[in-house]
């Protein structure tokens, strides 16, 4: 059983993580993606290419600490015992993030109704400053997402940087104060393992639910 530092180490000893790197560090996903931008108004954004993971050890030996849209402490350990779809997003963003957010709920809605009350669906703020629970806790209600099922977290600064290392997850501030970042829903087994990842917006839904249908009896 490693530890987080070790795993971190490793990560980074195999991809020598850059913001900048090229689609030939990372898995197979649909590259014309990663490298797309979305308008919205006035704001861009660039979407990162995904890092590599491991996928033997469980997130959950990540002990930091996290409050939700109700203000509620917790851990990622708290998730232990179900299976967990898991991204990054911040309460600001226009453009990527509320699609991002979308596709988690349609994979929800075509699970079966048991199944839809045993996955967790966690997004984690890439936004320690602004993001605070009271933020989080409008957003989950103006996408119509404050459900028992659904948790919006934000933590440390340092945290944040850490989980999205474990995740693969890259991202970016910008002197307007938005993110780049990458678009990754990850799917996390009773144990905090990863078991599947789906690279880019939109995408479809069937490989997940075959993959979460595997995990529950």
């Amino acid at each position: 059983m490693h530890s987080v530092s070790s795993i971190l180490f490793s990560l980074a000893l195999g991809s020598c993580i850059s913001l900048t790197a090229s689609a030939d560090d990372h898995d197979a996903h649909n590259h014309d993606q990663h490298k797309a931008e979305v308008h919205h108004h006035d704001h861009k954004h660039t979407s990162l290419a995904a890092g590599e993971v491991n996928h033997h050890d469980s997130l959950y030996h990540f002990s930091a600490n996290w409050t939700d849209q109700n203000n509620s402490k917790l851990t990622l350990n708290d998730f232990k015992g179900q299976p967990v779809i898991i991204s990054m997003i911040y309460g600001n963003c226009r453009t990527a993030c509320p699609v991002l957010v979308n596709d988690a709920r349609q994979i929800i809605k075509k699970l079966n109704p048991q199944q839809q009350q045993t996955v967790k669906v966690v997004f984690v703020s890439f936004d320690a400053k602004h993001d605070t629970p009271e933020v989080l806790a409008d957003y989950a209600e103006q996408m119509d997402l404050a459900q028992p099922n659904w948790h919006f977290l934000n933590g440390s600064a340092s945290d944040i940087r850490t989980l999205a290392t474990l995740l693969g997850i890259r991202y970016r501030e910008k002197s307007d104060g938005n993110f780049d970042h990458s678009n990754i829903l990850t799917l996390l087994d009773k144990e905090g393992r990863i078991a599947h990842r789906v690279e880019g917006l939109q995408q479809p839904a069937e490989p997940m639910i075959k993959k979460i249908s595997a995990l529950l009896p």
